[in-house]
């Protein structure tokens, strides 16, 4: 009687298949611990789980067919299968999370609804039980353009820009041309239609994304400068200087550009612009596409020094109107200055009194302007006009 050899074993139970993975048993991996002495064979059968439907089948045929070879007394098979591993062993493996015992996961896939409320009171509730607690309040957006990408926020402004300018002109196109036309009617009529647009397009992104405060976060953000004893933030720096590039390319392009000076000579006298073939419906497009490209560059300057929501921009709309109205209605640099000395006002005042009293400040020196120095305070009177 010969001795058999390991190998003959495995190739006796090649012909048993896995019936979901359509591979023999030897092939996958299952026979473990192969062992042989004096004509005894043993091994083990190692499945993915304990309660394989075939496992009974598996060591029938296994044993079959090792006690059919030459020179095999004895056959012993074990039936064993493969510890899975919880997600928190997975977790804790090789990790810092090695104490923690109970992980528990408080979502919705809303905003609002009192997630991070529920939260504080179980940790609450379980600390006063005299467990050592820790609580992980986060929100999970789905990731946006520059962040796939992974560009910056102020790189980010040659996709904004160029994107708002093209929204823009598209929402003058469909909106506004039809009634920009029809006079001191239509002049109102734009203003209560823009008014209703920024209460859709507020509510809409509410919908969409959430009422929930978000705010964009880099290596720079709390990055700052010291200069003399004052300390200078790096965003707010930024802010200001993309204004100030904003102010002086916007002016260039109404000095220097033909396009520009039609824009200029249609807000001065309209009908004499179409007398000169001047188009209306030209001229407003690219006052529009510029505005809302304005707006998108503001955007960026104000969402990288501020937590923002869906109805922060009806804030800086107000204070961009009282700039406008320190500055001069009609004057780029004037506007410039207007929110250069709000934004003065503003800091003074809440230096002095306190940061509530900002608003007051700034409000109170609007009325002041429109009842005293109506045309501004960077602009001239025209001739036979009244002040």
């Amino acid at each position: 009687m010969g001795i058999v050899s390991q190998q003959q074993v495995l190739d006796a139970m090649r012909h048993i298949m896995d019936p979901d993975l359509h591979q023999d048993i030897v092939s996958l991996g299952f026979v473990k611990n192969l062992t042989i002495e004096k004509g005894h064979v043993s091994f083990d059968i190692e499945l993915t789980t304990p309660a394989c439907p075939v496992k009974g089948r598996f060591e029938r045929e296994a044993r079959e067919a090792v006690q059919a070879l030459m020179g095999v007394t004895d056959v012993t098979v074990r039936m064993t299968s493969v510890k899975k591993q919880s997600p928190m062993e997975a977790l804790q493996e090789n990790s810092t999370l090695k104490e923690v015992g109970t992980v528990i996961a408080i979502s919705s896939c809303k905003g609002g609804v009192g997630k991070s409320t529920v939260a504080a009171h179980i940790a609450l509730e379980i600390a006063q039980r005299g467990y050592r607690v820790g609580l992980l309040d986060a929100d999970l957006y789905g990731p946006s353009v520059p962040t796939l990408f992974g560009i910056g926020p102020y790189l980010s402004i040659f996709i904004v820009v160029p994107g708002a300018m093209l929204f823009g002109g598209g929402v003058y196109q469909v909106l506004f041309r039809k009634i920009s036309g029809r006079g001191e009617s239509g002049k109102a009529a734009s203003l209560l239609l823009a008014f209703g647009l920024m209460s859709l397009m507020e509510n809409l992104m509410t919908v969409l994304w959430t009422p929930n405060t978000r705010s964009v976060r880099t290596g720079y953000t709390a990055t700052s400068f010291d200069f003399m004893g004052i300390n200078f933030s790096f965003t707010r720096l930024m802010a200001f200087f993309m204004a100030v590039a904003a102010t002086i390319l916007v002016m260039l392009f109404l000095k220097k550009t033909m396009l520009g000076k039609a824009v200029r000579a249609a807000s001065e006298n309209l009908e004499s612009a179409k007398l000169v073939g001047i188009t209306p419906h030209k001229v407003n497009t690219i006052t529009f596409s510029i505005g809302i490209g304005l707006a998108g560059l503001a955007g960026v300057a104000t969402a990288t020094t501020y937590s923002f929501d869906p109805y922060f921009g009806f804030i800086f709309s107000l204070k961009a109107m009282i700039a406008l109205a320190l500055g001069g209605m009609g004057s780029i640099f004037g506007a410039l200055m207007g929110g250069i000395l709000l934004g003065v006002i503003e800091n003074v005042g809440s230096f002095i009194w306190s940061g509530g009293w900002a608003d007051v400040i700034s409000y109170g020196v609007f009325l002041m302007v429109l009842l005293f120095k109506p045309e501004g305070l960077f602009t001239r009177n025209r001739m036979g006009e009244r002040p």
